[in-house]
């Protein structure tokens, strides 16, 4: 019987151990998103062209996505959605975790893509000011100039699909459009 007893403790115990060791599903999926992120954002930083950002940006929006998915997959979730064994206060810090880890990632996100989008918003400023000035002296678009203004927006063009570009690139964008549309005749003259 004491050899029973002996040996019930010692199941127990290592349950216990187990159970100890074992990280909840909090801890575990703060780390999973941690170690998500922290990979993201050393891929980003190593990114050095243009191309390679937005081919990243595309690609790692589906990973995102991946990564939620699987999330749930792994655990359990109850009929509102809410990870099993996790409080609501548990449930609240975890999502503030998440939404500060994501928030950290998206701004080195937007600073790598304000350093690559920038030269191509210089230039499409630079040479939208140009024709637009020559557009208000002469009252007509060429379409030599029209050509030179959309070699110049093809690069600003590949950074459509981000959504995580800097706010005064889209400040600025918004205003070179601006001046765009008035050249192409797309902007309508408000009725007096």
């Amino acid at each position: 019987m004491k050899k029973f007893s002996l040996f019930f403790a010692g199941v127990v115990m290592a349950f216990l151990m187990v159970a100890c060791s074992t990280p909840s599903p909090k801890e575990a999926i703060m780390k999973d998103t941690d170690e998500f992120f922290t990979q993201a954002e050393q891929e980003v930083q190593a990114i050095t062209n243009a191309d390679d950002f937005v081919n990243f940006f595309a690609e790692f929006e589906e990973r995102r996505e991946n990564f939620a998915n699987e999330l749930f997959e792994k655990y359990p979730t109850d009929s509102e959605g809410n990870i099993k064994g996790l409080t609501e206060a548990d449930t609240e810090e975890l999502n503030n975790y998440m939404y500060e880890r994501a928030t950290a990632y998206n701004k080195i996100e937007a600073e790598k893509c304000g350093e690559f989008l920038t030269p191509y918003m210089d230039e499409f400023e630079s040479t939208a000011n140009r024709i637009y000035s020559l557009y208000l002296a002469v009252g007509v678009l060429t379409d030599d100039l029209h050509d030179e203004l959309q070699q110049s927006y093809d690069g600003v063009a590949k950074f459509l699909e981000v959504d995580n570009i800097p706010t005064e690139l889209v400040d600025r964008y918004g205003t070179i459009m601006e001046k765009v549309s008035e050249m192409l005749g797309t902007v309508e003259e408000d009725e007096e």
